[in-house]
Formats: C-alpha cells, structure tokens, sequence
C-alpha cells in the first residue's frame, strides 16, 4: 500500500499564488500522495481577530502532518507567523516536526533565521521536494 504524507504548508494567505505552485509541483509527481493540512484560507479569516485562536488554529492543523513544508521566499510579507509556525514545529509536540524550506530559483536573501529552523532545504522543484518529504516524513 502507498504511504501518503501528511504534510502542513505553511503559506502566506495574502501571497497564495506561491503555494498553489508548491501543490502543482507536489501534484507533477503521480507516485506521490499526500494530504495537506495547510490551514485553509476561510480558517485564517475566521481567525483574525485573536491571535491565540489563530495559534491554536494552526497547531491543531500541523499535529496531524509528518513534515512541515514552508517558502522562505514569502517570510517577509508575514514574519510574525512563519516565527510562530516553526516554534510551534519545533516546540509543542512531544517529537518535534521535521522542517523543509522550499527555496525558489530566483530566491535572493532568504531568512537566515527561518532557514536555520529547517532540517532541510531544497529549491523550487518536483524531484527535490518529495524525496525531502520522503526522508524526512
């Protein structure tokens, strides 16, 4: 039987043209499955308010992956939660989340600190991306 990943995608949900490419890419791999447990758009809105709803919104979604995936081309535009995202991956849970940043090719400085969290980091490509998911989930 075929193993599908479960995997959280930590993305931002104003820039979310980056992560519909990242599922296209996990998509072009047709020996590949997965679940995403990304926290859904409508979840975010409904959210906003609280920052602890948000927080408890987002682990409750990450508990359930194997691997946290997440694209440090994007940290800029929302520091304060990818932050919060990999202290939740490395913090509250009884086995840490393994981490992988997903770099673009164009990538220019990326966030010293967000890839310094990662146990791996690839570029922005089909073949680099599932087999980190493989060895790490």
């Amino acid at each position: 039987m075929e193993k599908i990943y479960k995997i959280y995608i930590s993305y931002s949900w104003f820039y979310s043209n980056a992560y519909e490419k990242l599922l296209n890419l996990l998509n072009a791999d047709k020996m590949f499955s997965y679940q995403s447990y990304a926290l859904p758009r409508k979840d975010y809105a409904s959210c906003q308010a609280a920052d602890d709803v948000l927080y408890a919104a987002i682990k409750t979604q990450m508990e359930k992956a194997d691997v946290v995936l997440f694209l440090p081309g994007v940290y800029r535009f929302y520091q304060p939660w990818i932050d919060t995202e990999l202290e939740i991956a490395r913090g509250e849970f009884s086995i840490n989340k393994k981490i992988i940043a997903v770099e673009p090719w164009h990538a220019g400085r990326s966030a010293t600190h967000a890839l310094a969290c990662a146990d791996r980091i690839v570029r922005w490509r089909t073949a680099a991306i599932v087999k980190a998911i493989e060895e790490l989930g």
